[in-house]
């Protein structure tokens, strides 16, 4: 007889073995792909971990660049202010001294002036109390480690921190202008009287 009507009958007579050995190959391999499943799932909850921390990361360093953008700011600011400040207090005694040669005072009008030599040389101090008080209380804040601020907190201290530097930049301009029309005045005075 022919080999395949043998497996033919063969495989008649045990169907139902067959069957249950086609079920449980389809079992073992259903149970391969369930735990293949159950790796991929596992290996994608690692990569979404994997990029939430470089996420979380990225905020912090973000955030780390802002602060240290904003402290940068907040220094120059205040090194401006102290500048200015120096300046005030240097004029101020160059004015006393000049002045006392000449018996003047530093609340008399300035030549050709409303303002008197006080109001003159203290106005761009005026323009500053309140980016020194904003500056002063940023660097309270931002190096004070118990602080958390947020990012969009240090965005917006960018912000208005911008224009406040103009100011005090504009303020440090003004007095440099002011310093030398006081010197001009006092080379005036000098030239008219020499030997006082």
């Amino acid at each position: 007889m022919n080999p395949l009507i043998n497996l033919w009958d063969w495989i008649g007579c045990n169907s139902g073995q067959l069957q249950t050995l086609l079920g449980i190959f389809a079992i073992a391999l259903a149970i391969k792909a369930a735990a293949y499943a159950r790796e991929q799932i596992k290996y994608a909850r690692e990569q979404i971990q994997i990029a939430n921390d470089q996420q979380a990361e990225d905020l912090r360093l973000t955030a780390f660049n802002l602060k240290l953008s904003v402290l940068t700011i907040v220094y120059e600011c205040k090194e401006l202010i102290y500048s200015i400040e120096h300046k005030h207090k240097k004029l101020e005694e160059t004015f006393t001294q000049f002045a006392n040669i000449f018996n003047l005072t530093i609340n008399d009008k300035m030549p050709g002036s409303e303002y008197s030599f006080a109001e003159y040389i203290k106005n761009p101090l005026n323009e500053l109390k309140s980016p020194k008080d904003v500056v002063n209380r940023l660097i309270e804040q931002l190096t004070n480690k118990d602080t958390s601020v947020s990012h969009k907190d240090l965005e917006m201290y960018l912000e208005h921190l911008i224009p406040i530097k103009g100011k005090i930049h504009s303020a440090n301009e003004g007095y440099d202008r002011r310093v030398e029309d006081i010197q001009k005045i006092i080379d005036s005075i000098q030239s008219k009287y020499p030997h006082s």
